[in-house]
């Protein structure tokens, strides 16, 4: 992989319908911004660190063992 090469990173679609079941775009919303959620639930998003970082603690999910939460 080349180092200017773009790289989009989306939900695979279990953790899609998962995040679904719980969220609409207005509870989402509050989470993350208006267009990131509306992108995100229709699969069309690119997920930056933060925001993934924000799903795995909302929704769940095991952060990855590499990452560490700072607040």
């Amino acid at each position: 992989m080349k180092n200017n090469q773009k790289i989009d990173i989306v939900l695979k679609d279990e953790y899609l319908q998962e995040l679904k079941k719980k969220h609409n775009t207005v509870t989402l919303s509050k989470l993350l911004n208006s267009d990131t959620a509306q992108k995100l639930l229709k699969g069309e998003a690119n997920i930056t660190v933060r925001n993934l970082c924000k799903l795995c603690v909302d929704m769940e999910w095991p952060l990855p063992d590499f990452l560490e939460i700072k607040k």
